[in-house]
């Protein structure tokens, strides 16, 4: 019984010294990411030109979404939506008796 307990809290402070190891890693990892992402500089000049082309970009979808929606427009106002109402469909159910009496064929 004490043997048991003892492979237990062996199992359990190795999958604990594991898990603190991959927290120190990934730690490590972030800390070094914030490092070079600190370190790596962009010249005003260089956003300007990106912000410029950027804008020339969005400037042509705009446009080319309008040209786009432009025909879709104008058939919209040459021809008026005209709902139909469908036909009511109607379910006839057959229903079985005896005869013509008001009974329903039930003879007494």
């Amino acid at each position: 019984m004490n043997q048991v307990r003892r492979i237990h809290i062996l199992i359990l402070s190795l999958v604990l010294a594991v898990a603190a190891a991959a927290g120190l890693s990934a730690a490590v990892r972030t800390a070094r990411l914030g490092a070079a992402a600190r370190s790596s500089q962009v010249s005003s000049a260089q956003l300007a030109q990106r912000n410029r082309q950027l804008s020339r970009i969005e400037a042509a979808l705009r446009s080319q979404a309008r040209a786009l929606a432009m025909p879709h427009a104008q058939a919209s106002q040459q021809q008026p939506v005209i709902y139909v109402r469908p036909k009511p469909i109607i379910h006839v159910v057959h229903r079985p008796h005896g005869g013509d009496d008001e009974g329903g064929g039930l003879d007494d």
